[in-house]
């Protein structure tokens, strides 16, 4: 399986095959398959000595960038506040991701 490095990925999506690496940091196995733990950026760091496969990493990205959702993105959000009084009113959400 090819792995695209510095793609960024959510939770839950395929990183690579658990036969051709090793998982690493933010990763886990799930049917011989590497899966995401985060939203970040996937890794590959090279085999070290004495092991012959190179690890897969999922990285949180330490800058928070200012993400604008187009029209018909999907997008995975986590709600900071509801508003209850006075009528429909927006909830307070920080966009985790936009694809």
């Amino acid at each position: 399986m090819s792995v695209q490095v510095d793609r960024i990925v959510v939770p839950g999506d395929l990183v690579g095959a658990a036969n051709e690496y090793a998982v690493g940091e933010g990763v886990y196995e799930r049917a011989g398959r590497l899966v995401s733990t985060l939203v970040g950026v996937v890794r590959v760091v090279p085999a070290a000595d004495g092991n012959n496969k190179a690890t897969i990493t999922v990285s949180r990205v330490d800058e928070k960038p200012t993400i604008v959702p187009k029209l018909g993105d999907i997008v995975l959000g986590k709600v900071r506040a509801r508003s209850f009084s006075g009528g429909p009113r927006p909830s307070s959400t920080n966009v985790l991701f936009s694809r």
